[in-house]
């Protein structure tokens, strides 16, 4: 009894926040080794709210095919999702699980990311009185306009004008889906910097439309991958020079540790690179040095590597920080550098 009351009492008392109340998120530093010199700021908002009308059906269904297929038809919240919470909590496991879109709207309003059981228990409470109050359109318009996509863009217009240079209002089928692939993990599945990811994360978004009847099998195989715009200069990345490629690696790792690349421009982190900051700069200098002259064709890469940690002390793939990482390409050295693979494999006796 005493318990139904509490649950009650939190319920009545517990606020849902609108996308105009959630806080201005804060902007994030990355920092060099030393901790102090700041090699790029990230956080400030781009977000354009549209009407729910303004978002092509196709669009829609793209998401929900993405991230919540049965949105329309569930309470709000994923039963499954929190008894695996429950359970890897008890275990020690990860405590995160499986979240419904209006879940993951409530997790955007707390400013949060944190994988604990109570937190957890809050989301609870409000996905639940978000569903009770509002209707499912109204919660799809609000996650639509505040869920992070990549490349700075919050909400579907932002998105819309950073991958596409269009509204929202005029992206098509392939667009969509595009947009909807990168929810889940926005570095990890940015198609500039993992193609083959990008791709097979757009054909489980299209799949899952035609399975649930949103888009015809003839029409799923006429759908390719769409052109999409390289990651251009932004407010939200200061860090636009050779130093925005190493960013780029900073999302990618922070990604595969479990920190989704929303809390990077949301949650105010302070992260220490192991680029040194004398290191990167005698780096650029070096390059810019010995291609001054050179053919404009030429396509410089350096990886310095403090080979007693394996730490990375310095890093240039490329000119421009929103360019193409040749830092990351399999291409064969030139024939200089071949004799000193060769001396090495012979001290391996390979």
């Amino acid at each position: 009894m005493l318990f139904s009351a509490f649950v009650v009492v939190v319920y009545i008392n517990t606020a849902v926040p609108t996308p105009d109340q959630i806080r201005t998120n804060q902007t994030s530093v990355v920092y060099y080794s030393d901790g102090t010199s700041v090699l790029a700021r990230v956080g400030e908002e781009n977000r354009t709210d549209v009407a729910l009308e303004a978002v092509p059906e196709h669009v829609r269904n793209a998401v929900l095919a993405a991230e919540n297929r049965g949105f329309y038809n569930d309470p709000g919240i994923s039963f499954s999702g929190i008894m695996r919470a429950v359970w890897n909590n008890l275990t020690g496991g990860d405590t995160q699980g499986g979240s419904t879109i209006t879940q993951q709207y409530v997790k955007i309003a707390f400013l949060t990311s944190e994988q604990t059981l109570s937190r957890k228990f809050q989301e609870l409470f409000l996905a639940i009185k978000l569903d009770n109050e509002y209707s499912k359109n109204q919660i799809l318009e609000w996650y639509l306009n505040t869920i992070y996509y990549g490349r700075g863009a919050h909400g579907i217009q932002a998105a819309a004008e950073t991958y596409f240079g269009k509204n929202a209002a005029d992206l098509t089928v392939a667009e969509g889906a595009v947009l909807a692939s990168s929810i889940r993990s926005p570095a990890l599945y940015d198609p500039t910097n993992h193609p083959e990811a990008a791709d097979e994360r757009f054909d489980y978004v299209l799949d899952g439309m035609a399975e649930e009847g949103w888009l015809s099998e003839r029409d799923r195989r006429g759908v390719e991958y769409p052109a999409v715009l390289p990651p251009g200069p932004s407010a939200v990345n200061q860090a636009n020079g050779p130093e925005g490629l190493i960013l780029n690696q900073v999302r990618d790792e922070l990604a595969e540790i479990g920190f989704d690349e929303s809390r990077l421009y949301r949650d105010g982190l302070r992260v220490t690179t192991t680029v040194n900051a004398g290191a990167q700069q005698v780096a650029i200098q070096s390059v810019n040095d010995i291609l001054a002259g050179q053919p404009a064709n030429l396509r410089p890469a350096l990886v310095s590597i403090d080979p007693a940690t394996g730490a990375v002390r310095a890093y240039y793939g490329g000119a421009l920080g929103t360019g193409f990482d040749y830092a990351q390409t399999y291409r064969q050295p030139g024939s200089s550098f071949k004799p000193f693979v060769v001396a090495a494999a012979l001290e391996q006796g390979i």
